[in-house]
């Protein structure tokens, strides 16, 4: 009778649908939002990048908890609790360990191969 429960609830709901299109859509966006954040990180030697590097640390070290409350506080003030707009809120959680872990990948390339790109024609948009 459970698995009969399950499979009615699953199967006539929409969960399925919207749950595959925001796991889409968070994915998309941390993966070209914090690459590209992560770049200039990794390659602009200044404060401010170093304060925003330490602040996406610093967001992995706080508890889930404490930052979930706030989180959630502030989405529903800002009406983010809708299924369209809740990957904005994953890409909060989500972003600081993609930014750490996309510098590290930055930082081990060298930086030959960009000046080489750029000597064959290839920019830093390209």
């Amino acid at each position: 009778m459970l698995a009969l429960n399950i499979y009615t609830t699953y199967y006539n709901s929409n969960i399925n649908a919207h749950g595959t299109a925001q796991a889409k859509a968070v994915i998309f966006f941390i993966l070209v939002g914090t690459s590209m954040a992560a770049w200039y990180i990794a390659r602009v030697n200044s404060l401010f990048c170093k304060i925003l590097y330490f602040l996406c640390v610093f967001s992995m070290v706080v508890p889930f908890q404490m930052v979930m409350f706030t989180l959630s506080n502030t989405a529903d003030q800002l009406k983010l609790n809708t299924p369209w707009t809740i990957p904005v809120v994953y890409l909060g959680f989500g972003a600081g360990l993609a930014i750490f872990m996309f510098v590290g990948f930055v930082k081990s390339i060298p930086l030959e191969i960009e000046e080489a790109a750029a000597i064959d024609g290839c920019g830093p948009v390209r």
